[in-house]
């Protein structure tokens, strides 16, 4: 898949590029209410560890926590822990939520994976039945919005309305909030290398070769718009 491949190809250097995705996890943590949310999480999407940096940060009690990438690479940037047990799986599929629902699961998290799932609808589903509580951050198509506005093409993340829909549908809200985040960069090939790197489209091919000169040749500002959703509640299936 080709978003696993991009993590490996990228993993070294993907803490270097992440600087948004560590901000979206400490807001989301912050938002978690310790005497609701349990203490055994598991984080899809886990990354290089955000999430579980930030529970230890805002010394949250974690009694398990299960990390979860699509990339043996990023899950060997995690922290490791004798509370922590690393999967390797994607969560497209209906494989890794067999394999999950074995676990004893208090609340499942997921900041800055969720904008890459193929059906939002269909994995905040099979999420829902996996634990009691949720806790999600996920970009919208806002984000980039101004780049793919002026390229006059289509967002490969999905819409603020269809990711709402989907957390309302299988959860119950407890906290809900959308934030625009704008971040200043160089000129446009640190932009390209920023999109490229950092992981927030999920590495998809958002520009064709001609696209990338296009826009280098033609774009003449700095910024970075990005928009996400948080969202924290309880599921409406267990």
């Amino acid at each position: 898949m080709r978003v696993a491949a991009e993590f490996e190809r990228f993993a070294d250097s993907y803490s270097e590029h992440n600087i948004i995705q560590r901000i979206v996890a400490n807001r989301l943590i912050s938002m978690i209410d310790t005497n609701r949310y349990g203490n055994r999480y598991l984080d899809i999407g886990c990354g290089e560890g955000a999430v579980y940096k930030n529970l230890l940060s805002y010394n949250i009690p974690t009694k398990h926590f299960l990390a979860v990438d699509i990339s043996p690479s990023m899950l060997r940037l995690h922290p490791e822990s004798q509370n922590i047990k690393k999967i390797e799986g994607d969560f497209n599929t209906p494989q890794l939520y067999q394999n999950l629902k074995k676990y004893n699961i208090d609340t499942v998290i997921s900041a800055s994976s969720l904008q890459w799932s193929q059906d939002i609808d269909w994995t905040l589903k099979n999420i829902s039945y996996l634990a009691p509580n949720g806790a999600f951050a996920i970009f919208t198509d806002a984000t980039f919005a101004d780049i793919l506005n002026t390229l006059n093409i289509s967002s490969p993340i999905h819409s603020s309305e269809s990711i709402l829909n989907a957390l309302l549908k299988y959860y119950m809200p407890h906290h809900l909030k959308i934030e625009n985040i704008t971040m200043t960069l160089k000129n446009s090939k640190d932009i390209l290398s920023y999109i490229k790197k950092s992981g927030v489209s999920g590495s998809r091919a958002v520009l064709t070769y001609k696209e990338i000169k296009r826009f280098i040749d033609s774009y003449n500002k700095n910024l970075l718009e990005f928009q996400i959703i948080y969202f924290t509640g309880y599921s409406r299936v267990r």
